[in-house]
């Protein structure tokens, strides 16, 4: 879809040129103009809400009184990396096991069977929930390595964590699925 299906105002005056004009002749009194500085100045206007809009959604900020919100069981819905590329899950089998508990929890890799039940492994990766400037960090520690995700967005259904790397990892309660006789 073009910007100037969009936005129809713009297609009857900002798209003509000293060559060709995209929606017909010039209204009189307009001026000849180029659409390219009109249409980039346009352009970075619009980005910023767009952008806002379409990577906050609709999922609430993170809080103190909302992090019990984080305990259950997840499945990743995307990854955006930070060059902009994303990658999306329809199905994962293996989900996360997320337990929080004031301010500390653990965090481990499950597998929904289709009896409701889960299989897992005894490996958990702890972490703490610290908070700095109004801002949410899950800072993981174990014997090889120490790391931390900022808790970006959190609801009911959904959070949303952004890896050191700049690595944004959207993911959604997961629904289980009972087949029984």
């Amino acid at each position: 879809m073009m910007l100037s299906e969009v936005f129809p105002v713009i297609n009857r005056w900002a798209f003509h040129t000293d060559s060709f004009s995209l929606s017909g002749p010039r209204p009189v009194g307009a001026k000849k103009i180029s659409a390219r500085p009109q249409l980039l100045r346009l352009g970075a206007k619009l980005l910023l809400p767009v952008l806002v809009l379409l990577l906050g959604g609709c999922k609430e900020s993170v809080s103190s009184d909302n992090l019990s919100k984080l305990g259950g069981y997840w499945e990743i819905e995307q990854v955006i990396f930070s060059n902009g590329e994303s990658k999306t899950y329809t199905a994962s089998t293996v989900i996360d096991f997320i337990h929080i508990e004031a301010l500390q929890g653990f965090r481990k890799k499950v597998q929904p069977k289709l009896d409701g039940t889960y299989g897992t492994s005894n490996d958990a990766e702890m972490f703490t929930v610290q908070e700095r400037d109004g801002r949410f960090f899950l800072a993981y520690r174990n014997d090889l390595s120490n790391w931390e995700e900022e808790l970006v967005a959190l609801d009911n259904d959904a959070f949303s964590l952004l890896n050191e790397k700049g690595i944004r990892y959207d993911y959604k309660r997961f629904e289980p699925i009972s087949i029984t006789p």
